[in-house]
């Protein structure tokens, strides 16, 4: 049983993307538990009347003599399978199997149907469901199968939040290369305005020293106004 639950954590990390996790962590469950599909949903609200949760799917793998189901819309999740959002916010629940839950129901495509669910958790609040549906007259869910099933939802919160965390580093790393871009802009900018304003003003230090040179008919004050010229556009050179 680890070793298969290594196996999978270890093909659902390759992902680079979080479609292509949530699709191999299907895929890899599907291959090894009884069941005619595999489903994972991203949780969207709580229904304010009946409490129960709206998902939206977001990948499927089901059996080939069974169909999918509808474009991806907001549905309701099968009573009964929902976790507690305000016990998991709290850290109450103790291990994974206080977010997992099997509720047998009637599907409209499939009949009765006997479903698994385990809560997938992010920055401690539901991000979505994991689901495993078959039919009702199959046996009950082992305890090898539930495990299974409980371990390969920690491994996909886990490659949730590695993900998401890989996306917040790649938007601040595109962040950093805008700054640094808008910075060498400004640097150009300036290397450029320093350059145009360094012939006009060189000419005006030169007409003011041969002004200066000559010495006549200047008055006091304006000998003043001259050396502060002078005096600002060295700086403005240097």
């Amino acid at each position: 049983m680890k070793q298969l639950i290594y196996s999978i954590s270890v093909r659902i990390r390759r992902g680079l993307s979080l479609p292509q996790i949530l699709d191999t962590a299907s895929r890899e469950l599907f291959k090894v538990i009884r069941c005619n599909a595999i489903r994972i949903c991203r949780f969207r609200r709580v229904d304010q009347e009946t409490g129960r949760h709206w998902v939206r799917l977001v990948s499927e793998i089901v059996r080939a003599d069974k169909s999918k189901s509808l474009a991806p819309v907001d549905r309701l999740l099968s009573k009964g399978l929902e976790a507690t959002e305000t016990s998991i916010s709290n850290d109450e629940h103790d291990s994974l199997s206080d977010l997992q839950h099997i509720s047998d129901c009637y599907h409209p495509d499939f009949g009765a149907i006997s479903v698994i669910s385990v809560a997938l958790i992010h920055n401690q609040t539901i991000w979505g469901y994991l689901l495993a549906s078959r039919d009702v007259d199959i046996v009950d869910w082992s305890q090898s199968e539930r495990l299974l099933f409980e371990q390969t939802g920690n491994q996909i919160s886990l490659a949730i939040a590695h993900a998401s965390l890989w996306e917040l580093k790649k938007s601040q790393q595109v962040e950093m290369e805008r700054a640094h871009a808008a910075s060498e802009a400004k640097s150009q900018i300036l290397a450029n305005t320093s350059h145009e304003l360094r012939t006009p003003i060189g000419a005006i230090v030169g007409a003011l020293s041969a002004l200066e040179d000559t010495g006549h008919n200047l008055t006091g004050e304006q000998r003043d106004m001259v050396k502060i010229i002078q005096i600002t556009s060295d700086v403005a050179l240097s």
